[in-house]
């Protein structure tokens, strides 16, 4: 049964995208939050972690309430109703859409104004190398946080699991900032967010990896993307070419893997470093967030190229890829789970 609940999610998910209106339940739980915010701040760790409980808590039980009543009631109500669930913690079309704004922009204006939508640092300081690596980096940190996460705490847990973590990162892009207001009282919700998200992001970075082993050409949501330029040092990219798949597999998983443990954040190294390695361009480097400059480490092979439109292209390819074998990967898994249950 989980199983058709996820292949209905996909299918919503695949025809309708992520409903971009203010009666979406992330949006009305992004409300909830910030009347608990309003509430309960203070410049104080348990007070976050009590603002955390609160936002989380009572929805949850509300929704295994009409969980449990929609099952009683009539199996096809409940089945619907999870399935409307887990779809509504996707957004794996709407993520490719803005990103594939950003490669199609005609200028560096409307590049900016494309970027502004989907990365958090100042896009009118970045030049076009700087907007496609931001593009870029935000498309591979939120193929985990939007698609693989809930995908893998619906295989967990159940819907629950999804709608769970969903929340989970709602409260920490809402309130784990390390801003003064935030510095404290956002520690538990970045945290728990940091838990969460930990087997999700390396196993997106695996997935990329996998990915990009026969990654050449292929259309994403109806647009070609023209044929790969080779990386300009190729034997430091491991996993392009012919040869066996598992050593190569495992050269370039030791060589993302130092730079994604330097990255700021324990997970989005991740999945960025697996995708610069993928597309043999250079990601990270020193960004510019609210007039501060953040240091951080160079993502990518020794010589990779400036990433441009055509770089980003090629990303959503890839990504979409990692993406569609992450699906299948939970279809097998709950396959097999529903054979050995009985």
């Amino acid at each position: 049964m989980s199983a058709t609940i996820l292949l209905l999610a996909l299918t919503f998910e695949r025809l309708r995208g992520d409903p971009a209106t203010a009666y979406h339940p992330v949006a009305w739980f992004g409300r909830y939050a910030g009347l608990i915010e309003q509430a309960l701040h203070s410049d104080h760790r348990a007070a976050g972690a009590m603002a955390w409980l609160a936002a989380v808590i009572p929805p949850l039980l509300g929704i295994a309430w009409l969980h449990v009543a929609l099952w009683d009631l009539r199996p096809w109500s409940g089945l619907l109703f999870d399935a409307a669930l887990l779809w509504t913690t996707l957004g794996w079309r709407s993520l490719l859409g803005h990103v594939r704004s950003v490669a199609e922009a005609t200028g560096l204006t409307s590049a900016r104004m494309a970027a502004a939508r989907i990365v958090g640092r100042d896009p009118e300081a970045l030049d076009e190398a700087g907007i496609h690596r931001a593009a870029l980096e935000s498309l591979a940190e939120n193929s985990s946080d939007a698609v693989v996460a809930p995908l893998f705490w619906f295989v967990v847990a159940g819907p629950l699991g999804a709608a769970a973590y969903r929340m989970v990162n709602t409260l920490d892009a809402m309130w784990g900032h390390r801003s003064p207001r935030y510095l404290h009282f956002g520690t538990a919700a970045a945290r728990i967010d940091d838990v969460a998200n930990w087997i999700p992001a390396r196993l997106t970075a695996g997935l990329i990896v996998l990915a990009a082993r026969r990654h050449d050409r292929a259309p994403v949501g109806g647009h070609p993307v023209a044929e790969q330029r080779r990386p300009i040092a190729p034997r430091t990219w491991a996993v392009r070419g012919r040869g066996p798949l598992l050593p190569q597999l495992l050269q370039t998983w030791r060589s993302l893997a130092p730079q994604a443990t330097q990255h700021p954040s324990p997970n989005g190294g991740w999945p960025e470093a697996a995708l610069a390695w993928g597309l043999g361009v250079r990601l990270g480097g020193a960004v510019l967030r609210a007039g501060h400059l953040e240091a951080r480490p160079w993502l990518g092979p020794d010589g990779g190229r400036e990433p441009t439109p055509r770089d980003t292209l090629a990303g959503l390819v890839l990504i979409h890829r990692a993406l569609l074998l992450a699906a299948v990967a939970m279809l097998i898994v709950l396959g097999l789970e529903a054979v050995v249950s009985g």
